[in-house]
């Protein structure tokens, strides 16, 4: 959610409490009250869309991170072991491969980190053998291959996780579209309708229909129109 959208949810439950903060007067009109009641419908839903954005989110990147540190994890001994085999039988194809840090491996990307590594395992398989003294066998190796393979499935399926995440951004733009369509058609005309017989009710619903922008600049937005105002330091 955008830094417009998080002003105007805002403003939008503000409008929601002081509806409900004026529930004696707003219970009384019929149809005050049938669209509050989609207003607090909507806004239920624009919860419950946001919570999955930040679930899709969160989720995917976490179990992802998780992977990638246990791949790290289960390759760092073929790593040292080969650092030795390599440096005694003067194999500077395999040192070149081996020759980097865990913190490096730690900020390479998804790609670079299962290349390196598949190009690792195929130098180890072709010395596997010899390796046999340094307590590597095939075992370790698959145990290596399963984690890559593992990790290597956890970002394929971040293109569905993003997909959800970018579902419910689409649903989102579609409640708050709706929510606008409630307020500026229909709730701003009923109260307006109350001006004269209730005043304070319509000045503190007038009141909470401000969007004000927490950032650098303040903005009122008074259904679909939006004034700017910002302030320089002088």
């Amino acid at each position: 959610m955008n830094r417009r959208q998080l002003n105007k949810k805002r403003m939008y439950f503000a409008v929601n409490g002081t509806l409900k903060d004026n529930s004696v007067i707003v219970d009384a009109k019929v149809k005050l009250k049938e669209y509050h009641q989609k207003l607090q419908s909507k806004l239920t839903e624009l919860d419950k869309a946001e919570v999955i954005i930040n679930k899709a989110a969160a989720g995917v990147t976490k179990t992802k991170n998780d992977l990638k540190l246990e791949l790290i994890k289960t390759f760092l001994p073929l790593k040292a072991v080969l650092n030795s085999y390599g440096t005694e039988k003067k194999r500077n194809d395999i040192l070149a491969l081996v020759k980097i840090s865990e913190s490096d491996l730690k900020k390479m990307n998804d790609t670079q980190l299962t290349g390196r590594i598949s190009s690792v395992l195929v130098a180890a398989k072709e010395v596997l053998t010899e390796l046999a003294d340094y307590e590597i066998d095939a075992d370790v190796i698959t145990g290596i291959q399963s984690a890559s393979d593992l990790f290597s499935g956890a970002i394929d399926k971040m293109g569905g996780g993003e997909s959800q995440e970018s579902s419910a951004r689409d649903e989102v733009d579609k409640l708050f579209d709706e929510i606008d369509e409630i307020l500026n058609e229909h709730l701003d005309s009923f109260v307006e309708m109350l001006r004269e017989k209730e005043p304070n009710f319509y000045n503190a619903y007038y009141s909470a229909r401000v969007i004000k922008d927490l950032g650098g600049s303040h903005g009122v937005e008074e259904g679909n129109k939006t004034v700017e105002t910002t302030t320089d330091n002088k």
